[in-house]
């Protein structure tokens, strides 16, 4: 059941702004996009929307525990506990579903960002926070090892924030968690940033396994800024980004170079020509005066002969 529009402008008014970073979810064009959260609200009212939901494009509200509209759906599971977990989930994505989203139960929004990349891509999420904040990565397993690691870069070659073998370690600003969830039958491994500032910037890397040769590890961005509507910082560049722009660039010579070696041509044939015609226009005239010439000294010289056989006759 949907909410009747003057109701859902009043939830709107209601609703604030939530706290703390956000995520940019890199996804490839084409495949589908999921996410979940554990939300603690017995309300009834769901909501997906594009931007924010006060000026942004309204796509399911609803008070039931499932809602679908086109590619866009949403799904509510309650726990034994008050609230439960809002799944959001876009199908077979195209370049325009890249944007930033909200979601919720109630009074508890959530905002996202999808970013769609090409299909040489490569899914790395950016997470962005406030300079002076927290981040807060969560990185996910579907089996137990005993070794987490958390590390700056590559974790061979780069800086390694945290081995251990606990399921909570600190190490200065830096820290991790680690638990089963049971109900999603998956490992959830927490690294934690505090203290953010602009020098924190950049790729990091979470594993979990006896070793780092043996270990499988996720790879994630963080972007420090001191407004996170418009991150300011610099990361690596997107692989898919790359990609594209060599392919474009192959694409231009490829199509190009042909043409230009054409229009050189053509240019050259015409110049080349209009020097022929010059050339051809030029003998013409000089034919032409020499003709002339000729002719003008052939009357001269027969009226002169004239003009002298008559004085003779007269004598």
């Amino acid at each position: 059941m949907k909410i009747h529009p003057i109701l859902f402008l009043c939830f709107l008014s209601a609703l604030m702004d939530p706290n703390g970073s956000i995520t940019i979810h890199r996804k490839k064009e084409g495949t589908n996009f999921k996410i979940q959260w554990q939300i603690k609200s017995s309300e009834s009212w769901k909501f997906l929307c594009r931007n924010d939901c006060k000026d942004g494009v309204i796509l399911i509200n609803t008070t039931e525990n499932r809602a679908e509209n086109g590619s866009y759906s949403i799904e509510y599971t309650t726990r034994s506990s008050p609230g439960g977990v809002l799944q959001v989930n876009i199908k077979n994505l195209t370049k325009s579903d890249s944007g930033r989203y909200r979601c919720g139960v109630g009074n508890s929004p959530r905002d996202f960002e999808v970013k769609v990349i090409d299909a040489q891509g490569k899914e790395i999420n950016i997470h962005i926070g406030d300079e002076g904040g927290t981040a807060s990565v969560a990185c996910y397993f579907p089996s137990d090892k005993s070794t987490k690691f958390f590390c700056q870069g590559e974790c061979k070659g780069g800086k390694i924030l945290i081995n251990t073998t606990k399921n909570e370690t600190r190490s200065d600003r830096y820290s991790i968690t680690y638990a089963e969830e049971s109900v999603r039958k998956r490992f959830l491994l927490r690294a934690i940033i505090t203290q953010l500032n602009m020098s924190d910037s950049g790729r990091y890397t979470c594993g979990l396994g006896e070793s780092l040769d043996e270990a499988s590890i996720q790879e994630f961005d963080i972007c420090v800024t001191d407004n996170p509507s418009k991150p300011g910082c610099t990361l690596q560049s997107d692989p898919s980004t790359s990609t594209s722009t060599t392919h474009a660039l192959f694409l231009t010579l490829v199509i190009c170079l042909p043409v230009a070696v054409v229009l050189v041509t053509v240019v050259l044939l015409s110049l080349q020509r209009l020097r022929e015609t010059k050339a051809s226009r030029r003998n013409k005239d000089v034919t032409l005066l020499a003709v002339t010439y000729e002719n003008e000294i052939f009357q001269h010289s027969h009226s002169d002969g004239q003009s002298i056989d008559e004085e003779a006759a007269t004598v």
